[in-house]
């Protein structure tokens, strides 16, 4: 049976990566563009995964089938179309979500963490909690988009 610790994360880092989309969907608009790796990767996935709901030629559906340093990346590209706050905080990140993607495959793929691991996904959730607390404090609500959160608002209402 899994920990709630783990499950914890599973919420986290699923929360984060929906919140992504969400941003990726915000800043390019009607306009988003994948790469030929990106879309392989996503199709494939998709497929495997039998998933019928979502539109194989909507790169929109396949942000789906894509992993949260590819779901990163792709939020960079288009990071023109994010409010200045909102690109820098994401900016910010970077260091942070190259270092944790090895702990959020291992937490999805339901393989062992090792203790460093557990520590440094919880100092991850941490940070995240921070960092949206003070910019929510500092900003009085801006950092919404469209109903939806700034990356972690959601995560860690799932979460607590």
């Amino acid at each position: 049976m899994a920990s709630y610790q783990r499950v914890a994360l599973f919420i986290l880092f699923d929360a984060i990566e929906t919140d992504l989309i969400a941003h990726i969907r915000s800043a390019s608009g009607n306009d988003i563009v994948l790469t030929e790796t990106e879309l392989d990767k996503a199709k494939g996935r998709l497929l495997s995964k039998a998933v019928q709901v979502l539109d194989s030629d909507s790169p929109f559906d396949l942000l789906y089938g894509l992993d949260l340093h590819e779901k990163y990346q792709v939020l960079m590209r288009n990071k023109d179309g994010l409010q200045t706050d909102v690109r820098d905080y994401f900016q910010s990140l970077a260091g942070i979500i190259q270092r944790s993607i090895s702990v959020r495959n291992d937490v999805m793929h339901g393989r062992p963490l090792t203790v460093d691991e557990h520590i440094f996904a919880f100092s991850f959730a941490q940070t995240l909690v921070s960092r949206a607390r003070l910019l929510a404090d500092i900003g009085k609500g801006i950092y919404r988009i469209r109903g939806g959160s700034y990356l972690v608002y959601s995560a860690i209402s799932r979460v607590s």
